[in-house]
């Protein structure tokens, strides 16, 4: 919006000062550029004098769009007050322009501009009026610049519009549009005057009141920072930025996909590319149980690559997961139960249910005919202690369960977290540290008419408090079928304990078999990567393992089928000049090295 002055040849105004003298120019700008100043000649302190301003030698064409009414202190080197009020051009029309506005300032301290009631018209007078900002110090703004001026009460936003020396400009005020037309604020001298800087710019921003305080922020805008600002470093509490959603204290750096962020809960998290364009990166130290990792979510367990410590051996892993295997331990050490034998089994049932072997050797658990809040049948075994890593193997055929209270239970303690899974109709869910609880997949528990034998296998992590689960059934060729599930259930157990349950409160004769539960400490998931090192065994593609014996045997090279290279040894001296070595596998020689180069294969 602009004022139109066409055929009009003066202004008038009434001003009220209390000083005398020419301590103040009024201008008017027109959108075309041209500026047009009159001087107000003050002859009487605090009173009203009539000013006339002869625009008669502007032409129409430079006062047909007045886009600013600009204000400038001429002498500024002691308090004045001014006040102008009844404002209107004289000519063909009359242009009126009512409403009062006000300016004070003192010396060459900061002068800050008033607006109590302002210049009226239809739009906003703050869009368009230029106002003269008179600062002291040895900060300068530059044209563009975006200030903030902020107290306890009021919050405004203006932008430089011309500089003049190294303290005077003329600004445009409540760029935010916080304030109705001609309520701007009064600000008092000494209020702080903040520099934004322009737009791509940024500022040093330092709360300990707003939201998520206390903080120290580095911060960016794109021309509107009362909208919006790009906070680009942090400092404090991380709580609203790069995913932080709690009360975090620490550091983070950056943006969404890329990013470097500490705070002691999580330690140090970096997202995207890390680039050393000369030299090296210096050395990395993995502590014990610590580890450099993608994809894998342990040693051999998953797609993709880890190294790191594993309960103090140093371990690499590269490759894929084969479909439909899984690696075994070389020991179910923690728990290898077959199921045909529950006297060492401590009881759980609430009668009626009962936990019984049947006849063909399994677990079998029946809540029976009697449903009721405490109906139930279950089995507690202790088996010492459970370790942050471990794996549990149970297959089980469900020949009758529902939902919540009518459920399948299967739980493993560590004195503060658990492992809790409900194997309902149709779901199973994993319990999270808080109560609440995941379904792996959907619809995965196969029980009634569409029953059959499932084997289930769980990788728990209690260190990362989560869990990866595999299923083989007859649409599951132990297939991963959840990764990451949020697990390790918060509270106060007895370490060691593991317990089956199956429910019954609701509805009568819920019943589960159970083939056999195994656990193992460790995580063994997916079979055969690509390359693996577990401290003293390589394992390449198909190979079980190529094993350095000493420095005298050398390597042992065993495959999955059984064959050993049992005669012959690759030491140093295999490959000198004028040594053949021979290698045989049974009563046959399979390969013949001479002077370093293989001369045979069978």
């Amino acid at each position: 919006m602009s004022i139109n002055l066409t055929g009009q040849d003066t202004i008038k105004y009434g001003i009220y000062s209390s000083r005398t003298g020419s301590n103040l120019n009024l201008s008017i700008h027109d959108s075309g550029g041209t500026t047009t100043t009159h001087t107000a000649l003050i002859l009487s302190v605090n009173n009203w004098q009539t000013e006339t301003w002869d625009i008669s030698g502007v032409s129409d064409a430079n006062k047909d769009a007045i886009d600013s009414i600009i204000i400038t202190v001429l002498n500024a080197d002691a308090e004045n007050t001014f006040y102008l009020d009844n404002m209107y051009g004289v000519g063909v029309t009359k242009t009126t322009l009512n409403g009062e506005f006000s300016f004070a300032g003192i010396g060459n301290k900061k002068t800050w501009v008033d607006f109590a009631a302002g210049l009226t018209f239809t739009g906003t007078i703050e869009s368009l009026l230029a106002v003269s900002l008179v600062t002291s110090g040895d900060t300068t703004f530059s044209v563009g610049d975006i200030l903030r001026v902020k107290d306890g009460v009021d919050d405004e936003w203006m932008r430089v519009v011309t500089a003049s020396g190294s303290s005077v400009y003329t600004v445009t005020r409540d760029l935010a549009g916080d304030y109705a037309v001609n309520d701007n604020p009064t600000w008092k001298k000494g209020t702080t005057i903040v520099n934004y800087g322009a737009s791509g710019e940024g500022v040093i921003f330092q709360t300990a009141s707003e939201a998520n305080a206390p903080h120290i922020d580095v911060l960016t805008h794109a021309g509107s920072p009362w909208t919006s600002t790009n906070t680009r470093v942090r400092i404090g509490n991380l709580n609203g930025y790069l995913g932080y959603s709690t009360d975090e204290y620490g550091i983070a750096i950056g943006e969404t996909d890329k990013y470097l962020k500490y705070d002691p809960t999580n330690g140090l998290q970096v997202k995207g590319n890390i680039l050393a364009t000369t030299g090296t990166l210096g050395n990395l130290s993995i502590e014990t149980d610590g580890s450099v990792r993608s994809g894998q979510t342990a040693y051999n367990v998953g797609t993709g690559f880890w190294l790191g410590d594993d309960s103090g051996t140093t371990k690499l892993s590269i490759g894929n997961e084969i479909a439909g295997e899984v690696d075994d331990p070389a020991s179910w050490d923690l728990l290898d139960e077959d199921c045909s034998d529950i006297s060492d089994w401590v009881s759980l049932d609430q009668a009626p249910g009962v936990s019984e072997v049947d006849p063909a050797g399994q677990f079998r658990f029946d809540t029976n005919a009697s449903a009721a809040g405490n109906d139930s049948a279950g089995r507690r075994r202790d088996i010492g202690e459970y370790p942050n890593t471990f794996t549990v193997e149970i297959k089980v055929y469900h020949d009758a369960i529902s939902g919540v209270n009518d459920h399948f239970l299967l739980r493993c303690y560590q004195p503060t977290k658990a492992l809790y899974v409900y194997f309902w109709d149709p779901a199973i869910k994993i319990v999270n540290p808080t109560g609440g609880s995941t379904e792996v997949g959907t619809n995965l528990v196969k029980s009634g008419g569409s029953a059959e034998w499932q084997t289930w296998r769980f990788l728990v992590n209690f260190s990362t408090d989560t869990c990866d689960v595999y299923l083989n059934d007859s649409t599951h060729d132990w297939e991963k079928v959840g990764i990451d599930i949020s697990c390790g259930y918060e509270g106060t157990w007895t370490d060691g304990r593991t317990e089956l349950h199956q429910m019954g409160w609701n509805t009568d004769n819920r019943i589960t078999h159970t083939d056999y539960i195994k656990i193992a400490t460790g995580l063994y998931g997916g079979s055969s990567p690509t390359f693996a090192w577990d401290g003293s065994v390589f394992k390449v593609g198909s190979m079980e393992s190529l094993d350095y014996v000493s420095t005298t045997t050398g390597y042992k090279l065993t495959k999955a089928s059984g064959l050993e290279i049992n005669t012959g040894t690759i030491k140093p001296s295999a490959l000198d000049g004028g040594v053949t070595t021979t290698f045989t596998g049974g009563s046959a020689n399979i390969l013949t090295i001479t002077d370093g180069i293989i001369t045979g294969i069978a």
